[in-house]
């Protein structure tokens, strides 16, 4: 997937679906705040866990033919 399209799916994810999305954004943000306060270690954790969640995320948002169940 190139650059343009990425964008292009990520706001019209965002334009059919504002809320989670932004609070999917306040999640991780604080989660990534949260885990660089004990000098950083804590993004051991949350790194890989942010990043698979992300994962479903985006799979329960742009698969095709899936059902959304974000709203």
């Amino acid at each position: 997937m190139g650059l343009v399209t990425a964008v292009e799916t990520s706001l019209r994810v965002f334009a059919s679906n504002p809320k989670p999305v932004l609070c999917w954004g306040l999640i991780v943000g604080a989660s990534l705040f949260v885990g660089s306060i004990p000098l950083f270690a804590g993004l051991a954790v949350a790194v890989p866990i942010l990043g698979h969640a992300t994962w479903h995320f985006y799979r329960a948002c742009v698969a095709p033919g899936a059902p959304s169940r974000l709203s």
